[in-house]
């Protein structure tokens, strides 16, 4: 998967953000992307899951390209790791364990105060990215890891984006 930003002065286009994988383009969206220099400026992102792989890696990405970006972990280090890579873009929030539904509240309260703190305002995107996962034949399936990944997967990001809507209406946002 990668994200990028494209900007074409010299046909005349506005900027365009995809997401992109292998297969082609999840989503398009066309817009005044507030950029300066071929540069997002005031637009802010949530990605969860950026201990590592995809999320961080999206995470850092991002950032190094002028989103704000709040990276959410769930562990203090992992935290203190996307904090030392020195990127001002980079926000890391934590805890924020999606099988734990009482850390949203203080997630939103951290974003939206990180947002007014840069005069920024809403989100630009959700990236919904964590949860690990098992597989396997369903009569070895352990119910209470199933249990698990489908609150990590299913009602946590479903309780999350209720709590960051209002963010994300404000920001004209989008849910990836």
């Amino acid at each position: 998967m990668v994200v990028r930003v494209q900007h074409d002065d010299s046909l005349g286009q506005q900027p365009s953000a995809a997401l992109t994988w292998k297969g082609g383009t999840m989503a398009t969206h066309n817009r005044d992307l507030a950029l300066r220099g071929g540069r997002p400026r005031g637009l802010a992102v949530l990605i969860t899951g950026c201990s590592s792989g995809i999320g961080r890696a999206t995470a850092v990405y991002l950032a190094q390209r002028g989103f704000t970006v709040f990276a959410t972990v769930r562990r203090q280090k992992d935290a203190e790791s996307l904090g030392a890579l020195g990127e001002p873009n980079l926000v890391p929030v934590h805890p924020l364990d999606l099988t734990v539904l009482d850390h949203i509240p203080a997630v939103v309260e951290v974003v939206r105060q990180k947002l007014d703190e840069r005069e920024q305002a809403g989100l630009y995107a959700i990236i919904n990215n964590a949860g690990g996962g098992s597989f396997g034949p369903l009569e070895l399936m352990d119910l209470d890891d199933f249990r698990t990944q489908l609150e990590a997967r299913l009602l946590g990001p479903v309780a999350l984006l209720q709590a960051f809507l209002p963010m994300l209406r404000q920001g004209g946002g989008r849910v990836l």
